[in-house]
This record gives C-alpha cells, structure tokens and sequence, in this order.
C-alpha cells in the first residue's frame, strides 16, 4: 500500500531505516562482546523511539450523517488540518503563490493529494455489526483556506440500509501508520434527515481496534440508531 500522500517520502524513509537497522544488528553480533553490549543498548533505544514516534499530521474531523427512510444514505465528510500540513500544501500546490487554491490546483490536489486514501477508507472505518462497510464514490471534493488553517470537505456516497430497529454502527477513525493522527472535532458529529431516525451516539477510545503495535487506541463513535413510527 502506497503512502497517503502521494508526495511525501516517508515509505522511502522506512525502507532505508529497516536495512540500516539490519546492518546494525549484523554488526554488534560480530564485534566483542563489550561492544556488543553498547551496541545492543544502542539500537534497543533506536527501536523504541521509533515505536513511540509522533504523528506528522493532524486531522480533526467533521462527520454529518445524512439518512433517508432505509438508513443513512451518505456521509458529509471535513478534514480540519493542522498548521504544517497547510503550508506543505501551499508549498507544493499554490503555484501562484496568492495563499488560496483556484479549481485548477485543487483539482490536483484532489490527483495527487487525496484520490491516494480510498487505499485508507478515508481515515473513516465503519462496522455494522460484524461487517466492515465498503465506502461508495466521492462526490463534492473541496479545499478551502481559511484564517483558522486548511480543510479538505467531500461527500461519501455510503449507503448502509437500518434493517433492525435499534441498530449499532461503530465509527474509528485512525491511519494505520500514525503518520496522521485522526480524531473527532470536539461537537464535530451532525445529522440530516432527523424526522426518519432517533440517534443516540458516544465517542471513545477503543483498545479492541488497538494499531501501531497496539499502542494508539482510535476514537470511535458508537451510533444507535431507532427508527421512528
């Protein structure tokens, strides 16, 4: 699976970072036994930092669900990045340098910048009972830039039918690589199409969908959902 960003070098990176660690540990095992032990210590504290790495990229997210009679019908989706992700943008992408992005540069921001994390199910993994949801296509893709930082808004067209009445959807957001840290925008959850379905949700950390050496716990929002007479 190819990065989330298609620009960045951060695979690359990993790569070398994996040979040189194997060079490292042929090396300490052939050398004397007190250096050995150097080394060892040495390359434990290598892997360790690498373990307890921090993201690069932080995204807050706005999620709207849209339902109509037979269930939710689509997802309205906003990115909120953080300060160095904007300006990596505006560095690669604002050819004009004007600080705003016409149709021309978003669009290859959406190529080159976005089309790459249907690999990623958009940061946005969803269960409904033991079946893991497929998103639909995309539709809407926007960027705006704004004195509070960049956001990304786009539509996933991803229908779930609500056969049962209640009924659970459980909602994760996280990247596998923690590369990007995702969350949830605090009062970041909405609704339309209301008079259809009474809803009940709650946002926690999950330790069942544990990633990155089981270190980093997702936020996820478990939804009920009640259908009204």
């Amino acid at each position: 699976m190819s990065a989330p960003f298609l620009w960045g070098k951060s695979k690359t990176f990993r790569l070398k970072k994996r040979n040189l660690k194997k060079i490292v540990i042929r090396f300490v095992w052939l050398s004397i036994p007190l250096m050995r032990f150097i080394l060892s210590i040495i390359l434990f504290i290598g892997i360790f930092n690498g373990v307890t790495a921090h993201p690069h990229v932080f995204v807050e997210t706005e999620l709207t669900f849209v339902f109509d009679q037979s269930g939710v019908q689509k997802l309205k989706v906003v990115y909120h990045y953080n300060k160095m992700f904007t300006e990596e943008l505006l560095d690669n992408f604002d050819e004009n340098g004007n600080n705003q992005f016409e149709k021309e540069e978003i669009e290859e921001i959406r190529q080159k910048a976005f089309s790459n994390l249907v690999n990623f199910s958009y940061f946005i993994h969803i269960t409904h009972g033991k079946t893991k949801i497929k998103h639909g296509e995309v539709s809407d893709f926007d960027v705006v830039l704004t004195d509070e930082g960049l956001y990304y808004s786009f539509t996933l067209n991803t229908a779930i039918p609500i056969l049962k009445s209640p009924e659970k959807l459980k909602v994760a957001l996280y990247e596998e690589s923690y590369y990007i840290d995702v969350r949830y925008k605090s009062e970041g959850v909405h609704f339309e199409g209301t008079n259809f379905f009474d809803n009940k949700y709650k946002i926690f950390e999950d330790e069942s969908q544990a990633y990155y050496f089981d270190q980093i716990y997702p936020e996820t929002l478990i939804l009920t959902l009640t259908k009204k007479p």
